[in-house]
């Protein structure tokens, strides 16, 4: 408590503490780590996934046991997802070639999955914010309030589709694993309705953030960029809207159904307008 202490009163961030280390041999939800523990008046905020030791028997061998980091992966997003993709290992891990390999196979992996990439810092705030996210039913829908760091809820797909007119801070959705995830600006102040009808337009995913975000009856305008050293890419759903799409660099556009794919070069920002008949 008292190293909390000082952390919060220097206005950091702390990461670390227990292992989450489910895998094949070891398939077992108590092997999943609780997001955070109370220290007393503070919040000591668990690391998602454990490091390098545990799968190299604390460094002993085998010294690519790092790879198996992935079974663990897939063990917390299937059959619902309970941890991002976190990938923590020491600066030794560069002294073998077993575990740099290990190291490759476990980034091209994760790369393969389009994750958003995020500062343990951005992380350790969604954590705090998953402690103070409040919510309530109102007029047939909910009203959210957090401080805008916890971008997505996951909701039952039974309860059908946002309703994107009705709703606020709403910006799309995206079904993974038969679950609904619902996508949320950077207000932190959210009204989520439902709706039996898909709607016309929504952000169906992205690697960067939701930096802006109106609506009009006839209008979506979405500003997005990605802040972390790689190109932006983005898909959008669009029944019935015209996209017009501005970027900060070349981006490549290509089109299956109603589902429109950007990707860019090298460009980050992007402003997007839906413009619907």
């Amino acid at each position: 408590e008292r190293a909390l202490k000082m952390i919060y009163g220097l206005g950091m961030y702390n990461v670390n503490g227990n292992n989450t280390s489910i895998s094949v041999r070891h398939p077992f939800l108590k092997s999943i780590a609780p997001m955070e523990r109370n220290k007393g008046r503070y919040f000591q905020i668990n690391a998602a996934v454990t490091n390098e030791d545990i799968y190299t028997n604390l460094w002993t061998g085998p010294y690519w046991g790092f790879r198996n980091v992935v079974q663990t992966l897939k063990m917390t997003e299937n059959p619902r997802r309970i941890k991002p993709i976190y990938i923590y290992y020491h600066w030794y891990s560069g002294q073998k070639i077993a575990s740099v390999r290990a190291l490759e196979f476990v980034y091209d992996w994760a790369l393969r999955r389009h994750p958003i990439p995020e500062f343990v810092s951005q992380y350790a705030k969604k954590a705090l914010d998953f402690r103070s996210t409040a919510m309530a039913r109102a007029g047939g829908g909910w009203i959210i309030r957090n401080s805008g760091n916890i971008r997505t809820l996951r909701v039952p797909e039974s309860w059908g589709y946002p309703d994107m007119q009705k709703s606020s801070g709403v910006v799309g959705y995206r079904i993974i694993n038969g679950r609904e995830y619902v996508s949320l600006d950077d207000s932190g102040h959210y009204y989520l309705a439902f709706s039996r009808k898909k709607p016309s337009f929504r952000l169906i995913e992205s690697n960067g953030m939701v930096r802006g975000f109106k609506k009009s009856k006839k209008s979506y305008e979405l500003l997005l960029k990605s802040d972390y050293y790689v190109p932006l890419h983005f898909s959008l759903q669009s029944d019935s809207c015209g996209i017009r799409v501005k970027g900060d660099g070349a981006f490549r556009e290509s089109r299956r159904g109603n589902v429109f794919n950007f990707k860019f070069i090298s460009g980050r920002t992007a402003y997007v307008k839906a413009s619907c008949g």
